[in-house]
């Protein structure tokens, strides 16, 4: 299997940084960054200029100027990654621009994809008030789908929380666009959790197949997170376990991927359980699991702990030795009066248990 790297970042954190670290890399970076299209187009301006050389000559242009600019390198096939330094400047002179002036950019379908993207992201990133006019006109931009899949997936996560937000994501979520059903979902999540697990057990149900899989597999263990329904999760588990074999064996990295991450992602013992003993996880994934779930074994061991939870704990610390959780699982043994062997695990060298994942 496809190995990953243990997450830190929480899950209900928007997808996009983006200009923030534009502006960042702008500061750090000379020209020799950009594309080699970059060089050959600005060439007799830019020549020889560093990127905070090329930001000074930027300052000097008024807004509309630098769009003007963004949209005739975009005409001649510049990326969105050129115009890092066209990006941080716009950044601050949008303090001086209305949303209604912004809006007619975004709005403007003759304008580069470029320019709508980065004006989207400047609305969120100065976190620039729109009015109800402003809104209405972004929920057209998704309900007309002739903007790509990056504009529309940039409106989805910009738009303010409302009841009209919320339709709107039932609406694109249950839509034929199976990329931005992905990103509706996943922002109806954020705001309205409950409506969203109805949508995401639909698919389940009708056997959805790509982005609207993963995605219901991620909303549906959030939610299994907070119930005290032990047979419901469970039942997860078991699920879960057989849509992670179909995965491995279409080779579908992306959703096996998931529902391992999602399982882990529950803070379930029964499925930290399943995790480090089931034979479809390699043991990248089964020390992250471990290290994510540090604090549910210390937790289960808290809480009259049954031979099973204490067998589950020690095979843990086998896997992956957390410092915290020994300690925990020593004081438990001792208490319980019952013989289980910790010499092993002893006799690893543990770790400090990883405080981030206390706080997703």
């Amino acid at each position: 299997m496809k190995k990953s790297k243990c997450k830190v970042m929480g899950r209900h954190k928007k997808p996009f940084i983006f200009l923030s670290a534009l502006i960042l890399i702008s500061l750090l970076t000379a020209i020799s960054v950009f594309s080699a299209f970059y060089i050959d187009s600005l060439i007799h301006k830019y020549r020889n200029k560093s990127s905070k050389e090329i930001s000074d000559v930027l300052t000097d242009m008024s807004f509309m100027e630098i769009c003007g600019e963004v949209n005739e390198l975009s005409a001649q096939g510049a990326e969105l990654s050129d115009f890092i330094a066209h990006a941080s400047v716009m950044a601050e002179k949008a303090e001086h621009i209305n949303s209604d002036n912004l809006m007619e950019i975004i709005n403007d379908p003759g304008n580069s994809e470029n320019l709508r993207i980065i004006v989207l992201q400047i609305l969120d990133y100065k976190g620039i008030e729109l009015d109800d006019g402003n809104i209405k006109d972004l929920h057209r931009i998704v309900k007309e789908k002739k903007a790509n899949n990056i504009i529309l997936q940039y409106i989805i996560w910009i738009l303010p929380e409302s009841k009209g937000t919320d339709k709107l994501m039932e609406s694109v979520a249950l839509g034929d666009n199976d990329e931005m059903a992905f990103q509706a979902l996943r922002r109806l999540n954020m705001d309205n959790p409950e409506q969203a697990v109805l949508i995401a057990r639909k698919f389940i149900k009708d056997d959805i197949k790509g982005e609207r899989k993963r995605i219901a597999i991620m909303v549906i263990s959030q939610y299994l997170r907070k119930s005290d329904d032990e047979k419901e999760k469970s039942n997860w588990v078991s699920y879960c376990d057989k849509e992670l074999a179909k995965s491995i064996h279409a080779d579908n990295f992306m959703l096996s991927n998931t529902i391992i991450d999602s399982l882990s992602g529950m803070r379930y013992l029964g499925a930290v359980d399943y995790l480090i003993n089931s034979d479809l996880i390699d043991e990248t994934e089964k020390r992250c699991a471990v290290s994510e779930n540090y604090r549910t074994i210390i937790d289960a061991l808290s809480d009259n702990p049954t031979d099973l939870v204490i067998k589950t704990a020690i095979r843990a610390m086998e896997i992956r030795p957390v410092k915290e959780t020994i300690a925990k699982l020593e004081e438990t043994v001792e208490k319980t009066g019952r013989e289980y062997d910790l010499t092993h695990v002893l006799s690893l060298e543990a770790e400090p248990a990883n405080r981030s994942y206390d706080l997703d």
